[in-house]
């Protein structure tokens, strides 16, 4: 008797104040009891339920009056006919405040083969039409003097934005960002970045890099990771940390913030091998991150030159 009850069960919906909908109907030899229409949202019944039925369309149409918490919510809706049969149907879904603007990490590899840049890299700068092309207003850094520099910028998504690297005092294009804009000559002429929303978490800030090489005699190696909860904003889960060492679950230390969770685990009595350790994690709501792996390789001192593949990467 009830059917296509909405939001969805299983939705996500940016809307704290949605319309519940819901089609009612019975068989021809018998009617709807409208007194007996009930509507609850997480088990509290809404005043006046029967009002909120239509018998032309035969429907319910009931606009939440109290905006609703960004959380996970359950809604249902019964009803019974002339002959006492009762039917209800069920949805369950998630209120997530979409951002405004999202985060987007800027990234200059001064290795790349494709950055033609023969000097010392002394300062990196990304300018813009998201900061008035201003080359002063936004610094990489490269905190680990690996050649590997970046900062994250606010941006809105769904929109592109065009931009160039600044490297000491010299502009370039973003070595390995494909996209490109062309001038009206049909040059090369800007690097375009369009932001995305990415409502899972991720796993970041790896250490060791991956594909890190080691050489005996070792005793320990200490892997740590920082994992962020993605841009609807729900918290991560602390009980949902997984780190697997060659397949094997060992036991973190994890430091729990606002919206991250730190990441240590040091493993010792490693063998002469390639190894690996993974992290997996999920959000209060049960949305799981892309799984994140450092392999690395453990060899004999003085052994020449050894170079780490990841695992299934091919």
């Amino acid at each position: 008797m009830v059917y296509y009850l909405l939001p969805l069960d299983g939705s996500e919906i940016g809307n704290n104040q949605p319309t519940i909908t819901a089609k009612i109907s019975t068989a021809t030899q018998t009617t709807i009891d409208t007194t007996s229409i009930s509507i609850q949202i997480d088990g509290s019944e809404v005043p006046n339920s029967p009002n909120y039925y239509e018998s032309v369309s035969r429907s319910i149409e009931y606009h939440v009056e109290s905006p609703l918490s960004r959380d996970q919510h359950t809604v249902v809706v019964s009803v019974s006919n002339s002959d006492g049969d009762f039917d209800a149907d069920t949805t369950t879904f998630t209120v997530t405040t979409l951002p405004l603007a999202v985060p987007v990490t800027f990234v200059l590899d001064t290795y790349s083969p494709n950055l033609k840049f023969a000097e010392e890299v002394n300062v990196v700068r990304v300018a813009g039409d998201f900061n008035s092309w201003s080359p002063s207003l936004n610094y990489l850094s490269d905190s680990d003097s690996d050649g590997v520099w970046t900062t994250s910028i606010k941006l809105l998504p769904g929109k592109s934005y065009q931009y160039k690297f600044v490297v000491n005092s010299d502009w370039f294009l973003d070595p390995d960002n494909p996209h490109i804009s062309l001038n009206p000559e049909g040059s090369e002429y800007n690097s375009v970045v369009t932001p995305v929303i990415n409502l899972k978490p991720r796993v970041t800030n790896l250490s060791p890099p991956n594909g890190s090489i080691f050489y005996l005699p070792i005793d320990s190696i200490h892997f740590s990771a920082v994992a962020i909860r993605g841009d609807s904003s729900i918290n991560l889960d602390p009980s949902s940390v997984v780190v697997k060492l060659d397949g094997v679950g060992v036991t973190p230390i994890i430091t729990p913030t606002d919206s991250t969770i730190a990441i240590d685990y040091t493993a010792t009595g490693l063998s002469q091998e390639l190894h690996e350790v993974t992290f997996d994690i999920a959000d209060l709501h049960g949305r799981q991150a892309d799984q994140t792996s450092i392999a690395f390789g453990i060899y004999p001192s003085g052994t020449g030159f050894h170079y780490v593949d990841g695992f299934d990467d091919d």
